[in-house]
């Protein structure tokens, strides 16, 4: 339950976005259903409540609203998954505290090694940033419109190898007033 929760939290703060790629670990499915519960009243009665009880839902014709009836908002799905980028299974603390944060790492700049006690995800508005993890050996490119759900508890770094700032909108979900970055 807690893994859909990421899933929506990420969808929400990427209503916006469109036409991403999919950044998955492999381990974890994508998103089929682009549909939505909330968005454009398809009569043009915004704030109207649907014949299901749902806000979007009220076509003239008294039907529901479906994906070929446009509307201002398009939810493009990005990620679904139950695994970190190194197959790791993702746990919440129980009680865990959200700090969203935007990272700008400069052409040439790294990371240096660290590692994350508790999930941390990341999404590249822009530019791009090569990830390798020091525990399994592996390194990885992500790039603009890619979704990280970063490893836990193993020591990774990061370096922006190209020739443009990277942005990354950083999502951490760790006990309140604990740090989710350990230098190693």
């Amino acid at each position: 339950m807690r893994a859909l929760s990421i899933a929506i939290l990420a969808t929400t703060i990427l209503v916006s976005h469109q036409g991403g790629s999919i950044a998955d670990s492999g381990q974890g499915t994508v998103a089929a259903d682009t549909g939505s519960e909330y968005g454009h009243n398809c009569d043009g009665k915004d704030g109207a409540v649907g014949p299901n009880g749902k806000y979007g839902t009220n076509r003239r014709d008294g039907g529901n609203c479906t994906r070929s009836d446009r509307g201002p908002v398009t939810v493009t799905p990005v990620l679904k998954t139950t695994r970190t980028v190194s197959g790791q299974p993702i746990e919440l603390p129980k009680t865990p505290e959200l700090n969203v944060a935007i990272y700008k790492i400069e052409p040439g700049a790294e990371l240096k090694v660290h590692e994350h006690p508790f999930p941390r995800y990341a999404y590249v508005i822009s530019g791009d940033i090569e990830v390798t993890n020091l525990d399994t050996g592996k390194t990885r490119n992500f790039k603009e419109g890619d979704f990280i759900v970063e490893a836990v508890k193993q020591r990774h770094k990061g370096k922006n190898a190209g020739e443009k700032p990277t942005i990354l909108l950083v999502m951490d979900q760790a006990p309140a007033g604990e740090k989710n970055v350990i230098s190693k």
